[in-house]
């Protein structure tokens, strides 16, 4: 006996199609049936061409998220500054050239040594010791011998104007896109003094909830601890969090480590990511705007 009290003998089945049913005679024809169509699964796109590049994984996220109405959403965006929401309008050759004119050194490296060495300066104790290390490192670079780094940092800071700046193609786009949907924060490798005259120049002073200028200390970027300092002044969790920068070294890699999302936006001027990347950014674009896509 089952659980219900009733009888434990199987239900006879009947093999006897139903009278409703015709049985197939010799020389019957069944009807031809319209093609089946699923209408619980979208239309499947058409063949790629071949020379159709695939989407990445990122952007086969934003389409399948978009499909299904999901937001793709960060409650906290941080930013870099310089070459991310701003560019310098001076030429670097020309800034390159007339320190070296002013110091009175011959110029025994170029503009492209300089961006290679950059990433290796680490924490300087002000822009002039930042210089003198850059400097120095692109004469080891080169084996230049001994050069006055001292002379030439001085006269970086000479001919560097700090308000020759303006918002890089698409950034401000990106910004307002941000903020109308995150609290945003920077985090910037420069000084206080260096980087607060270009925020105020941008219109930028007060826009921020948060600014940390790692080149005042502790640690600059790769370093988690700026990014972990944004995130504590805001009481934020770095796992709903996304930083957007232009340097792969110091944005990507440091956001990452720091149990952020990294948004990698680079310019013209910066170097690829390595052949075998330790962190790899979640998004990549080729301008700042396009980070509106995310949200």
């Amino acid at each position: 006996m089952d659980q219900s009290g009733g009888s434990s003998r199987s239900p006879t089945i009947s093999t006897r199609p139903p009278a409703s049913i015709p049985t197939r005679r010799r020389g019957y024809r069944q009807p031809s049936m319209p093609p089946r169509v699923r209408t619980d699964q979208p239309n499947r796109p058409s063949r790629r061409s071949q020379s159709e590049p695939f989407p990445t994984v990122e952007t086969q996220k934003l389409l399948y998220c978009g499909r299904l109405g999901l937001p793709m959403t960060y409650d906290t965006v941080l930013f870099d500054l310089d070459s991310t929401l701003c560019r310098s309008t001076q030429d670097d050759a020309e800034v390159h050239a007339a320190a070296f004119e002013r110091a009175g050194i011959d110029p025994f490296c170029d503009v492209q040594t300089i961006r290679e060495v950059g990433p290796g300066v680490g924490n300087a104790d002000s822009d002039h010791d930042f210089f003198r290390r850059l400097f120095g490192l692109a004469a080891e670079r080169v084996d230049a011998g001994s050069v006055d780094t001292d002379a030439l940092a001085r006269a970086t800071l000479a001919v560097k104007d700090d308000t020759a700046v303006e918002w890089r193609p698409g950034a401000r786009q990106a910004f307002e896109a941000a903020r109308e949907r995150a609290t945003v924060g920077l985090v910037t490798n420069g000084s206080r003094e260096t980087q607060q005259t270009k925020l105020d120049v941008l219109g930028l002073d007060d826009a921020f909830e948060t600014v940390v200028y790692a080149g005042d200390g502790p640690a600059p970027k790769p370093s988690p601890d700026p990014f972990h300092e944004a995130l504590d002044a805001l009481d934020r969790d770095p796992a709903e969090g996304l930083y957007v920068g232009n340097d792969y070294r110091a944005d990507v890699i440091g956001a990452k480590r720091a149990g952020l999302r990294a948004c990698w936006v680079p310019d013209e001027h910066d170097l690829g990511a390595p052949a075998d990347p330790a962190h790899t950014p979640d998004y990549t674009f080729d301008s700042p705007d396009g980070l509106a896509t995310i949200f």
